[in-house]
């Protein structure tokens, strides 16, 4: 039964393409972004203006996200914010321009702060938190049950482009102008002017002047 419904909606879909054009299709996306962002802005510690999540989009505990503006959001984007685990609220600070891939992960239980002019690629997780430690009492417990605990804030700067599936982690500070290559995981300061790759990310290039000077 489940193949006859399966085949029946394809041959639907097959038959509206005829007379559905694309730009229908992306304007009403368009129009259903236009409509989440209005319900999850206001509830936003800030919302700069221009700012859009595509439909699918979430944030948790809005209230600790302050968004600047010029953002674009698309599909599945998650933010949350988890409070009171240390005292004190969490933080969620973006900048403006940016632009985040389909289903980022950006959470926080402590403080990440975003510059201007971010990119990413799909599948990118910035976390600073994660589910308890590795201690041998710790790992007795299920994952699940673990409290969230943070090794420090993570600060990314301006114009920073981060790949494919690449994971940001607790107590990272990344500099300006900065690539950091798909699939990486970073656990380790990454200056300004550079490109960091691998598992755990290393700088594996440094933009240079046209003197050979590199660029501080």
């Amino acid at each position: 039964m489940k193949k006859v419904i399966k085949t029946v909606c394809v041959a639907i879909g097959w038959l509206l393409s005829f007379v559905w054009p694309p730009f229908l299709e992306q304007f009403f996306e368009s129009v259903l972004a236009y409509i989440h962002t209005g319900l999850l802005s206001r509830r936003c510690k800030s919302w700069g203006r221009y700012s859009n999540i595509a439909w699918g989009g979430r944030i948790t505990n809005p209230q600790f996200v302050s968004v600047g503006k010029e953002n674009i959001f698309l599909r599945n984007t998650v933010i949350s914010a988890t409070p009171a685990l240390f005292g004190k609220d969490p933080v969620i600070e973006i900048g403006d321009g940016c632009r985040f891939g389909e289903r980022n992960h950006i959470t926080a239980v402590n403080r990440i702060t975003i510059g201007s002019h971010l990119l990413t690629g799909s599948y990118v997780l910035i976390s600073d938190n994660a589910h308890g430690s590795s201690s041998t009492d710790m790992l007795n417990i299920p994952p699940l049950e673990r409290p969230l605990v943070s090794k420090g804030e993570v600060h990314i700067g301006d114009n920073v482009w981060i790949g494919d599936k690449a994971c940001i982690l607790a107590g990272v500070q990344i500099g300006n102008n900065v690539i950091i290559g798909a699939n990486s995981v970073v656990t380790k300061d990454v200056p300004d002017n550079c490109v960091a790759a691998g598992i755990p990310a290393k700088v594996i290039k440094t933009f240079c002047s046209d003197n050979g000077q590199n660029i501080q």
